[in-house]
Protein backbone atom coordinates (compact mmCIF):
# COMPACT_ATOMS: atom_id res chain seq x y z
CA UNK A 1 0.00 0.00 0.00
CA UNK A 2 1.60 3.20 -1.02
CA UNK A 3 1.85 6.05 2.12
CA UNK A 4 0.62 9.38 1.04
CA UNK A 5 2.06 11.84 3.39
CA UNK A 6 1.89 15.79 3.48
CA UNK A 7 4.98 17.94 3.60
CA UNK A 8 4.91 21.74 4.00
CA UNK A 9 1.87 21.84 4.52
CA UNK A 10 0.63 21.33 1.25
CA UNK A 11 2.72 18.83 -1.06
CA UNK A 12 2.11 15.11 -1.29
CA UNK A 13 4.92 12.56 -1.46
CA UNK A 14 4.32 8.58 -1.63
CA UNK A 15 6.98 6.14 -0.58
CA UNK A 16 5.66 2.65 0.91
CA UNK A 17 7.72 0.89 3.84
CA UNK A 18 8.85 -1.56 1.00
CA UNK A 19 10.48 1.02 -0.89
CA UNK A 20 11.92 2.28 1.45
CA UNK A 21 13.50 -0.93 2.11
CA UNK A 22 14.54 -2.03 -0.92
CA UNK A 23 15.83 1.20 -1.40
CA UNK A 24 18.01 0.99 1.77
CA UNK A 25 19.28 -2.58 0.83
CA UNK A 26 20.65 -1.18 -2.59
CA UNK A 27 22.26 1.51 -1.22
CA UNK A 28 23.94 -1.20 1.74
CA UNK A 29 25.21 -3.12 -1.14
CA UNK A 30 26.32 0.27 -2.88
CA UNK A 31 28.02 1.66 0.12
CA UNK A 32 29.55 -2.91 0.77
CA UNK A 33 31.57 -2.19 -2.31
CA UNK A 34 33.22 0.50 -1.27
CA UNK A 35 33.47 -0.19 2.49
CA UNK A 36 31.45 3.09 3.79
CA UNK A 37 28.61 3.38 5.44
CA UNK A 38 25.52 5.62 4.89
CA UNK A 39 23.34 7.49 6.30
CA UNK A 40 19.41 8.06 5.54
CA UNK A 41 18.69 11.62 4.68
CA UNK A 42 15.72 14.22 6.13
CA UNK A 43 13.28 14.68 3.91
CA UNK A 44 14.09 18.30 3.91
CA UNK A 45 17.05 17.34 2.04
CA UNK A 46 15.31 16.07 -1.06
CA UNK A 47 17.99 13.95 -1.52
CA UNK A 48 18.17 10.24 -0.57
CA UNK A 49 21.44 9.52 1.27
CA UNK A 50 24.80 11.38 2.60
CA UNK A 51 27.68 8.15 1.92
CA UNK A 52 30.55 8.76 4.74
CA UNK A 53 34.19 8.36 4.06
CA UNK A 54 35.88 5.12 5.32
CA UNK A 55 36.17 5.32 9.61
CA UNK A 56 34.56 8.84 9.97
CA UNK A 57 30.96 10.91 9.70
CA UNK A 58 32.59 12.98 7.13
CA UNK A 59 30.28 12.89 3.99
CA UNK A 60 32.21 11.65 0.99
CA UNK A 61 29.33 12.55 -1.68
CA UNK A 62 25.20 12.40 -1.82
CA UNK A 63 23.66 9.81 -3.25
CA UNK A 64 19.75 9.70 -5.18
CA UNK A 65 18.46 5.94 -5.51
CA UNK A 66 15.70 4.91 -7.91
CA UNK A 67 14.34 1.46 -7.62
CA UNK A 68 12.82 0.47 -11.29
CA UNK A 69 11.45 -2.59 -12.57
CA UNK A 70 12.03 -2.67 -15.91
CA UNK A 71 15.22 -3.34 -17.32
CA UNK A 72 18.01 -0.29 -18.41
CA UNK A 73 17.70 -0.72 -21.75
CA UNK A 74 13.95 -0.23 -21.82
CA UNK A 75 14.00 3.61 -22.92
CA UNK A 76 16.69 5.82 -24.24
CA UNK A 77 16.28 8.47 -21.22
CA UNK A 78 15.63 8.73 -17.76
CA UNK A 79 13.88 11.31 -16.05
CA UNK A 80 14.43 12.65 -12.65
CA UNK A 81 12.61 16.03 -11.10
CA UNK A 82 14.60 19.18 -11.82
CA UNK A 83 14.36 19.88 -8.07
CA UNK A 84 16.73 17.04 -7.13
CA UNK A 85 18.79 18.26 -9.85
CA UNK A 86 18.67 21.93 -8.10
CA UNK A 87 19.94 20.55 -4.93
CA UNK A 88 22.47 18.26 -6.24
CA UNK A 89 23.85 21.61 -7.55
CA UNK A 90 23.62 23.20 -4.21
CA UNK A 91 25.67 20.52 -2.68
CA UNK A 92 28.34 21.01 -5.12
CA UNK A 93 28.60 24.73 -5.47
CA UNK A 94 28.42 25.42 -1.52
CA UNK A 95 30.66 22.30 -0.14
CA UNK A 96 32.02 20.71 -3.08
CA UNK A 97 30.47 17.31 -3.03
CA UNK A 98 29.04 15.63 -5.56
CA UNK A 99 25.89 13.39 -5.78
CA UNK A 100 25.23 10.60 -7.38
CA UNK A 101 21.95 9.21 -8.94
CA UNK A 102 21.88 5.25 -9.13
CA UNK A 103 19.26 3.10 -10.45
CA UNK A 104 18.83 -0.07 -9.86
CA UNK A 105 17.05 -1.93 -13.15
CA UNK A 106 15.87 -5.34 -13.06
CA UNK A 107 18.66 -6.30 -15.01
CA UNK A 108 21.60 -3.97 -13.71
CA UNK A 109 22.18 -0.82 -11.47
CA UNK A 110 23.49 2.39 -13.25
CA UNK A 111 24.92 5.26 -11.98
CA UNK A 112 25.26 8.71 -13.34
CA UNK A 113 27.19 12.00 -11.64
CA UNK A 114 23.66 14.22 -11.18
CA UNK A 115 25.16 17.48 -9.91
CA UNK A 116 26.73 18.32 -13.43
CA UNK A 117 24.40 16.29 -15.59
CA UNK A 118 23.71 19.70 -17.95
CA UNK A 119 26.77 20.25 -18.60
CA UNK A 120 28.02 16.82 -19.05
CA UNK A 121 26.22 15.57 -22.07
CA UNK A 122 22.76 15.90 -24.05
CA UNK A 123 20.75 16.00 -20.97
CA UNK A 124 17.61 19.12 -21.31
CA UNK A 125 15.13 20.39 -18.84
CA UNK A 126 11.71 19.08 -20.04
CA UNK A 127 8.49 19.06 -18.48
CA UNK A 128 7.34 15.67 -17.68
CA UNK A 129 6.11 13.98 -14.44
CA UNK A 130 3.75 10.71 -13.45
CA UNK A 131 -0.16 11.32 -14.93
CA UNK A 132 -0.09 7.88 -12.67
CA UNK A 133 -1.85 9.24 -9.47
CA UNK A 134 -4.09 12.16 -10.99
CA UNK A 135 -1.80 14.39 -8.79
CA UNK A 136 -0.54 17.75 -10.46
CA UNK A 137 2.12 18.40 -7.80
CA UNK A 138 3.73 15.25 -9.94
CA UNK A 139 3.93 17.59 -12.91
CA UNK A 140 6.64 19.51 -12.94
CA UNK A 141 10.20 20.26 -14.77
CA UNK A 142 12.41 17.37 -15.48
CA UNK A 143 16.23 16.51 -16.62
CA UNK A 144 16.26 13.93 -19.35
CA UNK A 145 19.17 12.25 -19.00
CA UNK A 146 20.12 9.84 -22.00
CA UNK A 147 21.16 6.57 -20.75
CA UNK A 148 24.38 6.83 -22.57
CA UNK A 149 25.58 8.89 -20.11
CA UNK A 150 25.13 6.70 -17.12
CA UNK A 151 28.03 3.57 -16.34
CA UNK A 152 27.42 0.19 -15.09
CA UNK A 153 28.20 -0.74 -11.39
CA UNK A 154 29.43 -4.25 -10.24
CA UNK A 155 25.82 -4.32 -9.21
CA UNK A 156 23.56 -6.80 -10.17
CA UNK A 157 20.21 -5.93 -10.96
CA UNK A 158 17.55 -5.64 -8.36
CA UNK A 159 15.19 -8.70 -8.15
CA UNK A 160 12.05 -7.59 -6.35
CA UNK A 161 12.04 -10.39 -3.95
CA UNK A 162 15.71 -10.93 -3.41
CA UNK A 163 16.82 -13.72 -0.64
CA UNK A 164 17.49 -11.51 2.33
CA UNK A 165 19.90 -13.88 3.83
CA UNK A 166 22.47 -14.30 0.94
CA UNK A 167 22.03 -10.54 0.02
CA UNK A 168 22.83 -9.97 3.98
CA UNK A 169 25.49 -12.04 3.61
CA UNK A 170 27.15 -10.69 0.53
CA UNK A 171 27.06 -6.82 1.91
CA UNK A 172 27.44 -7.58 6.17
CA UNK A 173 25.31 -7.04 8.91
CA UNK A 174 22.26 -4.85 8.36
CA UNK A 175 22.53 -3.18 11.62
CA UNK A 176 26.19 -1.49 10.39
CA UNK A 177 24.39 0.48 8.13
CA UNK A 178 22.19 3.45 9.35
Amino acid sequence: MTQQYIRNGREKFYETADHLEKEKEIVGKWCGTQGKKFVKLPIKYSLDYAILQRGTNVIDHFLEVKIRQIRSDSYTDYFISYLKYRHAQLNWDNAQKQTHLLVAFTDKAQIVRLDNILTAGDSKVVMGGTFSRNDPNDHEPMIQIPMTLFSNTRLRGYNAAPNRKTFWNQVGNPELYY
